[in-house]
């Protein structure tokens, strides 16, 4: 199926969006960016804020364009959250890149799924709260298992989580009294800096792990309960 070819800009004179297909026109001051609707109009557009349709939509059928910031969930990797959508020349690809270290990017997989939450050019809710991003090489050995004991012992659940486009949790609980199975799993959270423990088998996320928890499932962990 052959993909569609589309564009956007914010256009020079009111700083709204407009969709369609892309011109250049030379100027005396250079060369002007024009975006066609779909029913023929011109409108010169900042072409800074010029973007393509990449053929990939978002959960919501949104579609996503060049620019776009989304909140990723991978099947293998993980979730990853505020990555800015961009064309890579050296790669001929499309890539996400993360906000807060332009070196950390990912070619896409249209098996990913994508929200997106904003984008460069216009304010963005996400971004004034931006969350810190956790460094990659610290967890990228964590399991699904040991994922899973994290939530666990935090009491997640995702009939629990409040709203809907900013989504958060609130732990009624915060341990887990290990059996000699997972011990070892356990041991191995504490050792890389996610989960403390208390006593004897008896293990508690931290809040790097609160973070790490965030980083994955896109949900904000809130403080614990009282």
């Amino acid at each position: 199926m052959e993909r569609e070819i589309l564009f956007r800009g914010k256009r020079a004179d009111n700083g709204e969006w407009v969709y369609g297909s892309s011109l250049k026109e030379k100027a005396c001051d250079g060369v002007q960016h024009i975006i066609v609707t779909e029913n023929g109009e011109y409108h010169l557009i900042n072409p800074k804020t010029r973007g393509q349709y990449t053929g990939l939509t978002d959960r919501n059928g949104v579609k996503i364009f060049e620019g776009d910031i989304v909140n990723v969930k991978t099947i293998i990797s993980g979730s990853f959250i505020n990555y800015v959508i961009a064309w890579f020349d050296s790669d001929l690809c499309w890539v996400m890149q993360s906000l807060k270290d332009t070196s950390v990017k990912f070619r896409l997989r249209s098996c990913w799924k994508f929200e997106v939450v904003g984008n460069v050019h216009d304010d963005s809710e996400p971004l004034k709260g931006e969350r810190k991003m956790f460094d990659y090489n610290k967890v990228k050995s964590v399991t699904f298992k040991q994922i899973d004991d994290m939530k666990h012992t935090i009491g997640f659940d995702d009939r629990k989580v409040k709203g809907t486009k900013y989504r958060r949790y609130e732990p009624y609980r915060n341990f887990f009294d290990a059996g000699k199975a997972d011990i070892p799993d356990m041991e191995k959270l504490v050792e890389i800096g996610l989960m403390t423990k208390s006593r004897e088998h008896l293990y508690h996320v931290n809040d790097d792990g609160k973070k790490f928890l965030q980083l994955v499932t896109g949900v904000e962990i809130l403080p614990d309960m009282d």
